[in-house]
């Protein structure tokens, strides 16, 4: 997980950071002066829940109000269709596999769940399946929903499903150790033109 800056052309702006989490492959941007929980979530009573595989982004009191909002976005491996995976982790009643209505981010289709009465004070979920990865979004809030919306549309605009990072494939050379025979460091494959022998080592 990453956090870098986003340069702003508007002098006395609030800067932008932009978050990155490999394991769940995805990216967005947020205003510097929202916190951001990983692998935990801040409920409205202040307390804080452990929660695996889990972003939460927490806004700062939005202007002209007395409240703020969270965006969380909890990810896990899936081979299920959409609909499936909405069926399989609905959070209340009112999100079903049948329901909600058709919501993007870039080229991903999802599906929303708008202003359902979950939670202490209802919530909006987003569900998407993208590259073998279920992502459940949740924005709760204390202030109201189309205000909330104005302000969480400007992260989800940032958001990005981003590729798995390619692994660079590393070859025993002449003389190292090879295949089973060699160990923790071993079963690795013999650079080209090389092969491994019955002493377990890459050789010509």
């Amino acid at each position: 997980m990453t956090n870098s800056p986003i340069s702003s052309a508007t002098p006395g702006a609030i800067k932008w950071m932009t978050y990155t989490n490999n394991s769940g492959r995805f990216s967005f941007g947020y205003p510097q002066d929202y916190k951001i929980n990983e692998n935990k979530v801040v409920g409205v009573d202040g307390v804080f829940t452990p929660t695996p595989n889990t972003v939460q982004v927490v806004s700062s009191v939005i202007k002209g109000t007395k409240g703020n909002f969270s965006l969380t976005i909890t990810y896990k491996n899936t081979t299920s269709s959409l609909q499936q995976f909405v069926g399989a982790n609905s959070r209340c009643s009112s999100v079903t596999s049948t329901g909600g209505t058709s919501y993007k981010i870039g080229s991903t289709s999802g599906l929303i769940f708008k202003d359902t009465l979950c939670g202490s004070s209802g919530a909006t979920f987003m569900y998407f399946v993208k590259n073998g990865i279920g992502y459940i979004i949740t924005i709760e809030s204390t202030i109201d929903s189309n205000t909330t919306l104005i302000y969480s549309d400007e992260i989800l605009s940032t958001f990005k499903f981003t590729e798995a990072t390619p692994t660079t494939q590393s070859y025993a050379k002449e003389g190292e150790s090879c295949g089973a025979l060699s160990g923790p460091a071993g079963n690795a494959q013999c650079a080209p033109g090389l092969t491994c022998n019955t002493a377990g080592t890459c050789a010509k």
